[in-house]
């Protein structure tokens, strides 16, 4: 039996506990009631725009107007991408930006896949169903969910016994808190006045990707080309950008640097030119990128693609090459004799004087040559990198079908530990019936001092490792080229 003390206690401590339980329920029903009167659902969107990069990001300028009231408020805003950077959001009011203070931001897009679904049911009872061959229900099952593989149960404990990947249709008794069938941005602000505000929610997604692609038709000569770009914009964000404006750049930003990405646009307008071709499509330096400006508005479809026309140039001149690449020379001893292709390549130069100059973004070309009755007809595709003006430009679309390559180590003698003079012969045939010229490039291994003591033709050094040879093949004929090359190892 407890003593008058001890009975006095314990009323205190319950007396006290009740009183606790009292305010933190009081507490939570005073959040609940704010949070249900002052909640703003910002679905108004006055304006929205997209600069799109070619790395698989976008930045989202979405801007939405809204009535809100003074003091505490929590404003929704709907319609965002899932796939959004979260570190990159930013909610201001152009309105009175003063008047309107953003404390804490969250962000709902946990959606009810399957595999989220299981996710959040783990420890809580579920049910399999089966089926019988007729359709009927065969057998039920409830049991507790103890781990997921993916989208299907991996253990479920039924009674005192654990089942190792069930079969059978999975059935939840209920949805799982804090999942939204469209993601949804939660801001908590501060609201020193109750007015309309002009919002503008800006954030970094993943998912938007642009890159061009090119069709490009050689003359017959082949001495000219007329070239014609499109922007193929790809839209996988999981939301739709509806009638935005859109910027595309073309660039290779640093991603993990956020602070690019977040200023503000203001230079789009300095320096603009029309693309060539683009149809009132712009084009303007920025920073040390390339941005496009499309006049129109665009609706990006989730899943959808669009192509807009960038660059048309014509009589750009080029020239064919042969290029054959040889085995590197090194230490090591290569005794047989290799076969090599020849690759075909279209070269020009980007600028004025070949009839062209202007940036050409990363994308994937498509070449054409027409016939004698002018058909167009295919003759290979090159992925391309970023092209600025004044670069050099070679595009490798095959590998020639008449002409061949035998390249093969003649000797190698190593007149020290550190040295190999090493003689070489190649052999390049043509089965046209017409001369031919043929360049063949002789690289060294990397990190050796090299050079060529004895040629039979003439050679130059293109870059710091590697030799080129200009071969002129006759029609039907060959051509051997020998030389005697001396490699060291670096001091």
């Amino acid at each position: 039996m407890l003593n008058h003390a001890t009975a006095k206690a314990i009323a205190v401590s319950l007396m006290l506990l009740a009183v606790s339980i009292e305010r933190v329920t009081a507490l939570q029903e005073e959040t609940t009631k704010q949070e249900k009167q002052n909640v703003v659902v910002a679905s108004e969107r006055i304006g929205l725009s997209l600069v799109i990069y070619n790395q698989n990001i976008a930045l989202v300028r979405d801007m939405r107007r809204a009535f809100i009231p003074e003091g505490d408020v929590v404003i929704e805003f709907t319609d965002v991408s899932p796939n959004m950077d979260f570190s990159s959001v930013n909610i201001a009011s152009l309105s009175a930006p003063s008047s309107l203070q953003v404390t804490m931001q969250k962000l709902l897009a946990n959606r009810p896949t399957p595999a989220a679904l299981l996710e959040k049911s783990i420890g809580k009872t579920i049910t399999l169903i089966r089926y019988a061959e007729d359709g009927s229900i065969a057998e039920k099952i409830e049991g507790q969910l103890l781990s997921v593989d993916g989208a299907r149960p991996a253990t479920v404990k039924v009674g005192e016994k654990i089942l190792l990947y069930p079969f059978g249709v999975v059935v939840l008794s209920e949805m799982p808190e804090e999942m939204v069938l469209k993601p949804k941005l939660i801001a908590f602000a501060k609201s020193s006045e109750p007015r309309t505000h002009n919002l503008i929610l800006t954030y970094i997604t993943t998912g938007v990707n642009w890159s061009v692609d090119y069709n490009a038709i050689v003359s017959e000569e082949e001495e000219s080309m007329e070239l014609f770009g499109y922007a193929n914009v790809r839209n996988d964000s999981g939301i739709s950008f509806p009638y935005a404006k859109v910027h595309l750049l073309a660039g290779t930003p640093r991603v993990s640097d956020r602070r690019f990405l977040r200023r503000e646009l203001q230079e789009f307008a300095r320096d603009v030119a029309p693309a060539p071709g683009g149809q009132g499509v712009t084009e303007a330096p920025f920073f040390e990128y390339h941005l496009y400006d499309i006049p129109q508005k665009l609706t990006l479809d989730e899943k959808g693609s669009l192509r807009i026309a960038i660059v048309s140039a014509k009589d750009i001149k080029v020239k064919k090459q042969f290029i054959i690449t040889a085995p590197s020379i090194g230490f090591e001893v290569r005794p047989l004799q290799e076969k090599l292709p020849t690759r075909i390549v279209i070269s020009f130069i980007n600028d004025e004087e070949h009839k062209l100059g202007i940036p050409l973004p990363l994308g994937t070309v498509k070449l054409h040559k027409l016939d004698q009755s002018g058909r167009a007809v295919f003759i290979g595709e090159t992925p391309i990198p970023n092209i600025g003006k004044g670069q050099k430009v070679e595009w490798d679309i095959g590998t020639a079908f008449d002409i061949a390559a035998y390249w093969k180590q003649v000797k190698s003698v190593a007149p020290t530990a550190k040295e190999r003079e090493i003689e070489v012969e190649a052999l390049v045939t043509n089965g046209k019936d017409k001369e031919v010229t043929v360049q063949l490039r002789q690289p060294f291994t990397y990190g050796l001092d090299w050079d060529i003591t004895k040629a039979s033709h003439g050679w130059k050094m293109i870059d710091a490792m590697t030799a080129e040879f200009t071969l002129q093949v006759p029609p039907s004929g060959k051509t051997t080229v020998t030389f005697t090359a001396k490699v060291r190892l670096r001091p």
